[in-house]
């Protein structure tokens, strides 16, 4: 599999270096792209009022662990900066020090983007379920707007997960200010929860004079049901209705806000955004060093990791190339017990799943059939008697657990499986019920000939 993370090695690209100016974001298929036309794929910088100081302490290591990660992860192309302004608690426009204080890290966090060639989401990041409040959102952006204007690497996201039905009423008045302020500066409206707070038929009224030529609807997915893509499907919705779409924010911690990072949801979210080839921001991992406001904030907890490369690799997410897995054509599974593959003979919904010898061009009469649900989630029955599906209980990952059959049911939540990549060359199949495993370690996932 290509490497799907280019590190990069030349000194003259390294982020500490000031780039050339950018050009601004376009649309493209519905969605942000970058000048080049890649898609936009970000990480956040979040901070309270609280967390500025401990900046300010130690902005050499702040800097360095930001320039750190875009020289890593060279795919990652922006950052979503949130200045916590809660339920409307601060006035930037009105406190002086509140401003001192918040503007200190949004001119440092867009001069670092600028360094590192990447994009910048300046968002007015209110409390969850906030009134859109017009007048103060067009007094936080009457100070932010014209200040970045002629920064073409700066986006604007004129709201964080506002109420609803008050952001549909007042959200195109301060579009409007926002653009008599930075004319053309990249707007992303919304940002609401979840993609299914926004109608289609709704979008029309609610977005009078919007041009959409450079402005997108921003949504978030806070699903907890990772094979659920309501979400994300309604946010192609959007799309295929004209309105082009980002993800701003999709479920990556524990409980929502807690520590530790939570890497099968921080994954799945991911996973269905790169298969629908849209924009997305992840909550965590985080570019900023630590928030020492928050309990767990701490540099490991929030940093890119080990942790997050190889959950990549066990997703088989790749950015450059799409999803390595599960894929068009003919593949196959290896037990490493008895060197006999477990192999998928069609695309079809419950393709019939064999083993098969590898030596011989036959197929042994123990069937199994086998569907894909949605990304890397199955589920098998057997081909013969359509009513039994493999089930194992698995309770260590170092010895091998027998295998048991269960009734097929029609509501399958239990009969689905996720193919997950435990390292390079080598899956295990879970049951998506319980802690049951179909058990059978795979070391190859191999195209057939």
């Amino acid at each position: 599999m290509t490497r799907f993370l280019t590190i990069l090695v030349a000194v003259t690209a390294c982020c500490s270096l000031k780039a050339e100016e950018q050009p601004r974001v376009k649309i493209e298929d519905g969605t942000l792209v970058t000048a080049e036309g890649n898609v936009l794929r970000g990480t956040t910088f979040f901070v309270d009022l609280y967390g500025v100081q401990d900046m300010r302490d130690n902005e050499d290591k702040y800097h360095e662990y930001f320039v750190s990660v875009f020289k890593q992860y060279d795919d990652l192309n922006c950052v979503r900066i949130g200045p916590w302004m809660g339920n409307w608690k601060y006035d930037l426009a009105g406190d002086e020090k509140q401003r001192e204080e918040y503007l200190h890290v949004i001119d440092n966090l867009v001069q670092w983007c600028e360094e590192c060639g990447v994009y910048a989401i300046v968002n007015l990041h209110t409390q969850y379920k906030s009134d859109f409040d017009v007048e103060k959102a067009k007094a936080f952006w009457s100070l932010i707007a014209p200040r970045y204007k002629d920064r073409t690497h700066v986006i604007y996201e004129l709201s964080n997960e506002p109420e609803p039905e008050s952001s549909l009423a007042g959200m195109a008045e301060v579009y409007r200010h926002v653009k008599s302020l930075a004319p053309d500066t990249h707007q992303i409206l919304f940002s609401h929860v979840a993609a299914t707070q926004l109608k289609v038929d709704e979008l029309s009224a609610a977005t009078e004079g919007v041009d959409f030529s450079n402005a997108s609807i921003g949504f978030h997915c806070y699903d907890n049901n990772l094979l659920n893509t309501v979400q994300w499907d309604h946010a192609q919705k959007l799309r295929d209705a004209g309105y082009p779409v980002i993800c701003t924010e999709y479920l990556s911690l524990t409980n929502n806000n807690d520590m530790p990072i939570r890497y099968e949801a921080l994954m799945h979210c991911m996973m269905r955004a790169e298969e629908r080839k849209m924009a997305w921001v992840s909550w965590g991992p985080f570019a900023q060093f630590r928030n020492p406001n928050k309990k767990g904030w701490n540099h490991n907890a929030l940093r890119y990791s080990p942790s997050f490369d190889s959950a990549m690799l066990r997703y088989g997410i790749d950015f450059r190339n799409g999803p390595q897995w599960p894929s068009t054509g003919r593949y196959r599974l290896q037990s490493i017990g008895n060197a006999q593959y477990l192999g998928r003979k069609s695309e079809d919904a419950w393709s019939e799943l064999q083993f098969e010898l590898p030596s011989k061009e036959g197929l042994t009469s123990t069937v199994w059939e086998f569907e894909r649900i949605d990304g890397n989630i199955y589920r098998i029955r057997s081909g013969k008697s359509k009513s039994i599906c493999l089930h194992g209980k698995f309770d260590d990952d170092e010895s091998w657990q027998p295998t048991v059959t269960a009734e097929f049911h029609e509501d399958w939540n239990s009969q689905k499986f996720q193919l997950l990549r435990t390292g390079e060359g080598t899956f295990q199949i879970l049951c998506r019920w319980g802690d049951l495993y179909l058990t059978a370690f795979a070391p190859h996932l191999l195209p057939t000939n």
